[in-house]
């Protein structure tokens, strides 16, 4: 969820700097693990679903648009320098990727 406000925020800021959270506390606080598996996956698939559409409305030159100012480096699951610019299309494509990852780990 943290990265659906960032695919939003991140189309009208003039950098990519985003607010880190401490995973394990958001999950505690979500209370996941008293949910049901149908209620996790239905979220999961919701929320991805609503980045897809803000993703397909998204401009190319904002999506391309490169930023010298960001916390990729912090907030990143494969994380970019503090000095190589960056573009929101990064951030989408290491959304993808680490949810790829995440579906391999639920697979085996």
């Amino acid at each position: 969820m943290n990265n659906t406000t960032r695919f939003v925020n991140g189309q009208f800021q003039d950098n990519l700097i985003f607010p880190g959270y401490d995973q394990d506390k958001w999950v505690a606080a979500q209370n996941y693990q008293s949910a049901s598996w149908n209620f996790i996956i239905d979220l999961w698939k919701q929320n991805n679903m609503q980045m897809v559409r803000i993703l397909e409305s998204m401009p190319d030159e904002v999506r391309t648009k490169k930023h010298n100012s960001h916390n990729f480096d912090v907030i990143e699951w494969k994380e970019v320098p503090q000095s190589e610019p960056v573009t929101l299309d990064y951030l989408i494509r290491d959304y993808y990727g680490h949810m790829k990852y995440h579906l391999a780990q639920i697979i085996k």
